[in-house]
C-alpha cells in the first residue's frame, strides 16, 4: 500500500510506504545506457558534477568514494548556508546493476538509511530506471 506519492516529471517519481513507515522509494528514468547511469553514482568525477547541485553557491568540495563491498564513501555539499555531510558504506556492488549502500547525514549519527540502487535497462530506448528501496530504522526529528 502506497502511503504517499510524488512526481515532478515523467521521468522521476517518490513513493512511501504506509504499511512500513520507514521506507520511501524512488524511481528516475534517464536517457542514458546503465552502464553510463551506474558511472555516474559510482564514480567521484561524475558524482560531483550532479549530487547537491541545486544551483549557484552549491558544490561538492569533499567526494570521496571505495567502491567495493566494506569500501566507505563520503560527500560533502557547500551551500549558501553552510554544508551538510553524508557518508556511509558499501555492502554490495554489481556493475552495472546494482549498488547497495548505507547512508548517514552526519548531524544525525544514529539515523543510518539502508540503500538499494537498480538498474535495468528499458526497452530499446537505451534508457536505465533506477529504483531506490531506501529503508531507515529512525527517523531523524529536527
Amino acid at each position: 500500500m502506497v502511503g504517499s506519492s510524488t512526481a515532478n516529471s515523467d521521468s522521476f517519481k517518490v513513493t512511501t510506504a504506509a504499511e512500513k513507515g520507514n521506507e520511501i522509494r524512488m524511481t528516475r528514468l534517464f536517457n542514458a545506457p546503465r552502464k553510463l547511469v551506474f558511472e555516474a553514482m559510482t564514480k567521484p568525477e561524475h558524482v560531483k558534477q550532479w549530487w547537491g547541485r541545486l544551483g549557484e553557491g552549491y558544490s561538492v568540495p569533499v567526494c570521496e568514494i571505495d567502491l567495493r563491498p566494506g569500501g566507505a564513501w563520503r560527500f560533502v555539499n557547500r551551500h549558501p548556508k553552510g554544508e551538510a555531510a553524508f557518508h556511509g558504506e558499501y555492502r554490495e556492488i554489481a556493475p552495472p546493476s546494482r549498488v547497495v549502500y548505507t547512508e548517514v547525514f552526519e548531524p544525525f549519527p544514529d539515523s543510518v538509511s539502508l540503500v538499494t540502487a537498480d538498474f535495468t535497462e528499458e526497452g530499446g530506448r537505451r534508457a536505465s530506471r533506477s529504483p531506490w528501496h531506501i529503508r531507515r530504522r529512525k527517523w531523524p526529528t529536527c
